[in-house]
């Protein structure tokens, strides 16, 4: 995924994280916005055993769930894959919105590049590189702890648990809040 910008990532269970949910008529409309501006765009769909891992949804820009009975929310994988597929090819329909929206964004990345800078979206591996090299400065200047984790109260090896959690919690939030702001590849 780290040369896409925009992943889209389908899952049943509920999140309590902050990442934007859709349902999959909404997500292919999304997904035909940033393909009309020349973002690269990818869905991911989890084994049929266990779905997606919370790893994996971490890296998706958003999440695609599809309204199912309370009870039994989950399907399987070709049906998920069918359904999508299926709403894809209802926006795709729409060929000549395609185009217009193409149109547009191509007139405006022009004017972007004579600016100086680009508008297209930065890669998800451009932003993990970004969030890498924020978390070594932040590890560096001894903002998740530094020697505290020698003096925890619980042992310096818990204590560094404690620090390396810490600092993963951060590093998420300070993800979700990159990702919403989908900075440029210029920025």
């Amino acid at each position: 995924v780290a040369d896409l910008q925009l992943v889209l990532a389908t899952t049943a269970r509920p999140r309590e994280s902050r990442i934007p949910v859709y349902a999959p008529r909404e997500a292919m409309a999304l997904a035909a916005a940033a393909i009309a501006r020349g973002e690269r765009v990818g869905l991911m769909f989890g084994s049929e055993k266990n779905g997606l891992s919370n790893a994996e949804l971490d890296a998706a820009n958003a999440i695609v769930t599809i309204p199912t009975f309370p009870g039994f929310s989950s399907l399987n994988l070709a049906q998920a894959v069918l359904l999508v597929c299926y709403e894809w090819g209802a926006i795709a329909e729409g060929e000549n919105q395609y185009e217009v929206a193409r149109q547009a964004y191509d007139a405006d990345e022009a004017a972007a590049e004579a600016e100086g800078g680009s508008g297209a979206r930065a890669t998800l591996g451009q932003v993990d590189s970004l969030l890498r090299f924020w978390e070594e400065r932040l590890w560096e200047a001894n903002f998740f702890g530094g020697n505290r984790a020698l003096h925890s109260q619980y042992g310096p090896e818990e204590g560094r648990a404690q620090e390396r959690s810490r600092a993963a919690a951060a590093m998420a939030k300070l993800r979700r809040l990159v990702l919403r702001a989908q900075p440029s590849k210029g920025e």
